[in-house]
């Protein structure tokens, strides 16, 4: 078996023509994967993940405080003031930095 030892004193010459191939064979897999393969992948992303730094929604904004206080919120304004307003990440943020969640013993300050 013959193995290399020693880095060659120049790159091996390759024909222009088979470089071409080779970038027309990747340029055609790319363009494949992006319309046949890739919005399958983003739909599926979509079930599973979502964007923290969107405009928050009436039932977002119930689910984040169901899950950090334990009830909803006291005053309709409060939606006012936020559906559409606010970010999801906005809303968590204040919430788990308000006095009544630092009260909770399982939240760190």
């Amino acid at each position: 078996m013959s193995y290399v030892t020693a880095m060659p004193a120049e790159p091996p010459l390759v024909a222009p023509e088979a470089i071409a191939e080779i970038i027309g064979a990747k340029r055609a897999a790319c363009t494949a994967h992006r319309q046949e393969i890739f919005p399958t992948q983003i739909a599926e992303m979509w079930q599973s993940m979502f964007n923290p730094d969107r405009a928050a929604t009436r039932e977002e904004i119930d689910w984040l405080w169901r899950l950090v206080m334990d009830r909803l919120p006291a005053d309709e304004a409060y939606y006012e003031q936020n559906v559409g307003q606010r970010t999801i990440q906005q809303i968590r943020r204040s919430l788990l930095r308000s006095r009544e969640a630092q009260g909770k013993g399982f939240y760190m300050a």
